[in-house]
């Protein structure tokens, strides 16, 4: 009985993750999406205030540095990796009750 709980835990899980990364990746890329109005506004941004790209830029620069030197390893544990898999297993389980109120 345990194992069919971790099995369909895992299934759950799985679903929600991939129903998150669809409806963020739809959200992103659609027309007039995030991903459009994000780079409009960065670039209205870029244009009025020049140096509002170096703080953006600077973060970037040490958020890569962190994760290639693994100092965002914990405990020998990618605590940024779970953050991520819990994210967009949240946004899964929003979007699968969104689509129930629409049902």
């Amino acid at each position: 009985m345990n194992k069919v709980l971790k099995d369909l835990w895992s299934f759950v899980a799985l679903a929600l993750i991939l129903i998150g990364i669809g409806s963020v990746s739809f959200h992103l890329l659609k027309t007039d999406g995030w991903l459009e109005q994000m780079a409009g506004k960065l670039w209205d941004a870029q244009i009025e205030h020049p140096l509002i790209m170096t703080p953006i830029i600077l973060g970037a620069l040490g958020l890569g540095w962190a994760c290639l030197t693994g100092h965002l390893v914990i405990d020998g544990k990618n605590r940024l990796g779970d953050l991520v898999v819990f994210a967009l297993m949240l946004v899964g389980g929003y979007y699968v009750h969104y689509w129930m109120q629409l049902i």
